[in-house]
Formats: structure tokens, C-alpha cells, sequence
């Protein structure tokens, strides 16, 4: 498994991480016609939260989120580096998405512990 990292400095570290851990529930279920389906996009096989930690697990890894008062954690895990890229995308892009306001942007770094 290898895995990125990205702590970033934000004094609503829980709503982010909240609102991404949601924002994210849609993945799990399957899309409901073929038209609707984003080619080779991740899948939530799993998803638990609280307002301080989230395990988001997909088809191709795991997301962990660490909230703290002044810091959201992310750390993105995958069996290789094109699956750890696509999720580090995915995620990346969400939080920026969500966190526009905030200007989130997630600097992964290469890690070995959580």
C-alpha cells in the first residue's frame, strides 16, 4: 500500500470534513441508468464518519480524514500509483470544490504513517 498526505490549515477542519464525507455518500450507490455513468469513476464501498475522523473506503483505497481545531488531515491510500492518483484527484477536487471559500488545496506528501 502507498500512500499521500495533505494537512490542511483551516479553522472549520470538522464542517470540511463533514460536508466531504457526505458529499462523497453519493459514490456508493451505483448510477441509475448508463447515461448516467462517469466512466471509471471510484466507488464508496464503505463510509463512516464523525465530527473528528472519517474512513471513506473505495474500490481502489481508503481516504482517512483527522479533523482538528485548526487542521484537516487527509491521507489517500491506494495498491498503486495511477489508483492513489485518481483518488488524490477526487478528493483534491472536492475539497476545493467545497472549500472554495476557504481556498482549500489539498499539497500532497508522500507518507508512511497515520
Amino acid at each position: 500500500m502507498i500512500a499521500t498526505e495533505a494537512e490542511i490549515p483551516t479553522e472549520r477542519a470538522n464542517r470540511y470534513l463533514v460536508q466531504l464525507a457526505e458529499h462523497l455518500e453519493h459514490l456508493r450507490d451505483p448510477p441509475h441508468n448508463h447515461s448516467d455513468k462517469v466512466p471509471d469513476r471510484p466507488t464508496v464501498t464503505s463510509l463512516e464518519w464523525t465530527q473528528t475522523a472519517a474512513t471513506i473506503a473505495f474500490d481502489r483505497g481508503r481516504c482517512v480524514l483527522k479533523a482538528s481545531t485548526d487542521t484537516l488531515t487527509v491521507r489517500v491510500e491506494a495498491s498503486d500509483e495511477e489508483r492513489l492518483t485518481t483518488l488524490q484527484q477526487l478528493i483534491g477536487h472536492r475539497l476545493q470544490t467545497i472549500g472554495r471559500r476557504d481556498h482549500l488545496r489539498p499539497s500532497w506528501r508522500p507518507t508512511s504513517g497515520f
